[in-house]
């Protein structure tokens, strides 16, 4: 089964290939085995837990049944066995995405659009963006606080501190700063939507799936560029 699953994996060497090829040329239970697993491999990912505990469970079973005579009857019986319990998985019992591994695959920087040139007084907040854009957060969330500490809060210096925040995994801090911009009256539509969707996948970074499945279904029934992403995410948890 090791082997098999290694095979169907394209894990082999060249050489263990080879062998496992002519292997199947030889063995007719072996490529039997194998061919079977490659269909219903196709009902589960590569990396998928369940494929490989049922791959071994169905190879236990039978070598504790093991009879010549019964060799196909057996497999048969795995197939159907491994068949009715794809559908059970997929109808009942499909499991949900861990919000950590949904952070992760939803997560990534928005685009810098703040950079404002021609103004001494902007100096701080460009060399700011500057560092936002190489991925160098801490230097940049440094000039952003000084920024602010001169002119006060405004929602996109605020936004792209959250977004700096969230960068380096501090998320209590852009979780108070994305709260600020959604209870705004005064944010732009886009800056909204886009704190209330940062704002989602911060709360299922620390696993506050109903914060964060309340803000998706906000944004899944309005009409920002953000909805189909919401909508998306809403039906892998």
């Amino acid at each position: 089964m090791e082997l098999i699953e290694r095979y169907l994996n394209d894990e082999l060497s060249a050489e263990e290939r080879k062998q496992a090829e002519q292997r199947m040329s030889a063995d007719p239970e072996f490529r039997r085995k194998l061919e079977v697993f490659r269909e219903f491999r196709q009902i589960y990912s590569e990396d998928s837990q369940s494929f490989r505990t049922l791959l071994k469970e169905v190879d236990e079973e039978y070598r504790q049944d093991r009879k010549p005579k019964n060799h196909y009857w057996l497999i048969a019986a795995s197939v159907s066995l491994i068949g009715l319990l794809a559908a059970a998985y997929f109808l009942f019992l499909s499991p949900v995405s861990q919000p950590e591994e949904l952070y992760a695959q939803n997560f990534s920087l928005p685009a810098d659009n703040l950079t404002v040139r021609g103004d001494e007084d902007q100096q701080l907040l460009n060399e700011a963006m500057a560092l936002y854009n190489n991925r160098q957060l801490d230097e940049a969330l440094q000039r952003f606080d000084a920024w602010q500490a001169q002119h006060g809060d405004t929602i996109p210096v605020v936004f792209y501190s959250a977004m700096s925040h969230m960068g380096q995994g501090e998320m209590d801090s852009a979780i108070e700063q994305l709260k600020t911009i959604m209870l705004d009256r005064s944010a732009d539509a886009s800056y909204s939507a886009a704190s209330r969707w940062y704002l989602a996948l911060a709360y299922l970074k620390v696993d506050q799936k109903e914060e964060a499945r309340s803000l998706l279904h906000d944004l899944a029934g309005g009409s920002s560029s953000y909805a189909g992403k919401a909508e998306n995410l809403l039906d892998q948890f």
